[in-house]
């Protein structure tokens, strides 16, 4: 249930980032070319992410690393919306959020498969993925209802990274009452 519950938070946060993000920083006074490349450098983030992410937690396993990535993207995503930011730092920030967040559903996913036997490995996570598509649904719904009530960018931001507190907190609850396999040099991938 656990893991759900961060499907649905994680696929939450990337939907509502990746449909409002240009909008927003439009509405920041950026131009819209750089609203545009501002999104681009959150989907970019969480291109190099996957892979980052992925290196990682086969050295540290996942409950750190997402520990980790959830905390940072908390931090990012709540100080993107933050007034005078230059467009360097903004970039910056957006990339870090795009690496935890979109970087980090494949992990959510990866980590998934580790809690069913192999034949039920696709149901599991796909059951998974299904909870989240509400988060898909849900969060750029929201984030509509709150632009529509004039809310600050600051203030949307910081909403916006409750969801990936949350998620935080779930996994650092499953740290503390699961146990996973450790991560090991040794072990080969499995191609099918």
């Amino acid at each position: 249930m656990v893991r759900r519950q961060c499907c649905f938070t994680n696929i939450l946060i990337l939907y509502s980032l990746s449909n409002w993000l240009p909008t927003i920083v439009t509405g920041m006074g950026y131009t819209v070319q750089t609203a545009n490349l501002i999104g681009t450098v959150m989907q970019g983030g969480g291109l190099i992410g996957t892979f980052g992410l992925a290196w990682l937690i086969a050295r540290k396993g996942f409950l750190p690393v997402l520990a980790l990535t959830f905390a940072m993207a908390t931090v990012s995503i709540a100080l993107i919306g933050q007034p005078g930011l230059t467009i360097t730092v903004l970039g910056v920030i957006v990339f870090v959020a795009g690496w935890c967040v979109v970087g980090g559903q494949p992990a959510i996913n990866a980590l998934s498969a580790t809690f069913y036997p192999t034949y039920l490995r696709s149901t599991g996570v796909g059951a998974g993925l299904g909870v989240g598509r509400t988060g898909a649904i849900i969060g750029p719904y929201l984030g509509g209802v709150l632009l529509a009530q004039q809310w600050t960018p600051q203030q949307l931001f910081w909403v916006a990274a409750v969801p990936a507190l949350v998620s935080t907190a779930v996994i650092l609850t499953m740290r503390v009452f699961m146990r996973l396999p450790a991560p090991s040099a040794a072990a080969a991938p499995i191609a099918h």
